[in-house]
């Protein structure tokens, strides 16, 4: 979610799905239109296929008059001629102006229906509406069309617009503007396997049969490799492990609480709202009010008694992870929050041209420099760093791992790599002495994972986090060190050397 406050009433939002990539659009010029004019905004532009994007704007200008001053001349037709360069974009909001554009009930504009009148003309924008009102008093007595929804070309004949008949206990009625013919595929995130209803006993007795019939070509290094990857998913797979693909959306514990009664009683307000709406007397209001508090009350008690019932069912055995899960589902944390990891589009082009500029520079190779450099290991024996990784070592490297790392292009864990049988770690370091044999390492192992994250107390610097397959970790540990106990135990390095 991305929130913009300026004022102390209104305020816009945007509530984006989970599996979408998003960016938010920043421009200082019209910023400060904006600020001056009172008027919020927020552009962001969200990516609906790999190639392909759509801008959605959320606008709320305020009541002009006693409280707020009238915008300025210019002021919509520059924000709008902005907006009109992102195409395809949706621009939709309270705008608090009249115009018969947008209003049957309306003849004349006031002065800022009058304004966007003249910026959607000249920006080739196009005003979805049918008409009618979206904006009502509580007590019905007056309705206006306040809402606009504006469209570039490219979009409008694809557009359905709908104002739905429950305002959902606000003064203005929802819109609905649904895109037809639009695929949605996004095609980013990480997928990844959920363990929490593996076998891993069954898990391991696939892998040990698997291994036995495990066929190693010598000739082609890059193939056995993907193959022992085959093997490692497919006994994940049939040991209960669920692959997640990109975008997956993790459904959240269900509130235990909410029964069927619920649904009854959340269409039973909407019935006496839509009766009170049709017939605008007092005794429906009362109804509506009454049917509203019941409501409101029946939900707070069947908190109240699911959480009573639920703390007195545990015990000495009840699993730690059940009582957060089940105080998870009943909390509101993290309820209203904004995004606190939001990375605009260009703080990410930025940081992405530092660690792979278009044109990098090419420095000059000072040889002379590097012969001058200091080396005492001309009569070193180097034959042990040509010897095979035993198992001690291998061991070793597999106990140093970290159980909350995250995995690599290939998904396996290091969860996962702790629980494999022995007879896999022993085939898998013949293959890694086979690689370094040969000097022949699989090109996968070229593949990672890069995550952008903020750097903390500097605004819009962000650093790469770049994660690498876990098997591919346990060869360099096995290289690494190796190369230090032999720097250390022969003296190649100088004692003045420290740090990296």
């Amino acid at each position: 979610m991305e929130l913009s406050f300026i004022t102390t009433q209104g305020g816009v939002a945007l509530l984006i799905d989970k599996k979408y990539r998003f960016s938010v659009i920043h421009e200082d010029r019209i910023e400060q239109f904006c600020l001056r004019n009172e008027i919020e905004l927020i552009i962001t532009k969200i990516w609906i296929e790999t190639d392909e994007h759509i801008y959605i704007c959320s606008v709320y200008s305020p009541p002009r008059g006693n409280h707020h001053h009238h915008t300025e001349s210019q002021a919509w037709s520059e924000i709008l001629q902005f907006c009109s360069t992102l195409d395809p974009i949706i621009i939709c909001g309270d705008v608090n102006g009249k115009s018969s554009l947008w209003s049957h009930q309306t003849q004349w504009p006031d002065a800022e229906g009058r304004k966007l009148e003249l910026a959607i003309t000249n920006r080739n924008l196009v005003c979805l509406d049918n008409g009618d009102n979206t904006w009502t008093s509580m007590d019905l007595s007056s309705a206006s069309a306040l809402d606009i929804t504006f469209t570039t070309p490219s979009l409008t004949n694809r557009c359905e617009w709908q104002i739905l008949e429950v305002n959902h206990g606000s003064d203005h009625f929802p819109i609905i503007t649904r895109i037809n013919n639009m695929t949605s595929n996004p095609g980013y995130g990480r997928p990844s396997y959920s363990l929490s209803n593996i076998c891993w006993k069954s898990f391991q007795e696939k892998c040990i049969k698997a291994t036995n019939n495990f066929h190693i070509n010598f000739n082609d290094l890059n193939g056995t490799y993907n193959n022992l990857i085959q093997t490692i998913y497919q006994a994940l797979m049939s040991a209960g492990a669920i692959k997640h693909i990109e975008n997956h959306i993790r459904r959240k514990t269900p509130s235990p609480w909410w029964d069927d009664e619920c649904y009854d009683l959340i269409h039973k307000k909407s019935l006496c709202f839509k009766t009170y709406k049709t017939n605008p007397f007092l005794e429906n209001f009362r109804k509506y009010i009454e049917v509203k508090k019941q409501t409101s009350k029946i939900f707070s008690n069947k908190k109240k008694d699911k959480f009573k019932e639920f703390c007195s069912s545990l015990n000495i055995n009840t699993p730690i992870t059940k009582v957060w899960k089940y105080i998870r589902a009943f909390s509101n944390r993290g309820k209203n929050l904004p995004n606190r990891t939001m990375i605009s589009e260009k703080n990410f082009c930025d940081a992405f041209d530092k660690i792979a500029p278009p044109k990098p520079a090419q420095a000059p190779l000072n040889t002379e420099a590097l012969l001058d450099l200091p080396f005492h290991g001309n009569d070193v024996d180097l034959s042990f760093m040509f010897t095979p990784f035993n198992a001690s070592e291998y061991e070793n490297a597999i106990t140093s791992l970290k159980l909350r790392s995250a995995p690599g292009p290939d998904l396996i864990s290091n969860r996962i790599i702790k629980k494999f049988p022995a007879e896999l770690h022993s085939l898998i370091l013949k293959i890694f002495n086979l690689m370094f044999n040969k000097s022949k390492f699989p090109k996968e192992w070229n593949d990672y994972f890069v995550v952008f994250i903020p750097k903390p107390g500097k605004k819009g610097a962000l650093r790469p986090i770049a994660m690498s397959n876990n098997l591919h970790k346990i060869f360099e540990k096995l290289i690494h060190k190796r190369l230090e106990w032999w720097a250390e135990n022969n003296n190649i390095l100088l004692r003045s050397q420290f740090g990296f």
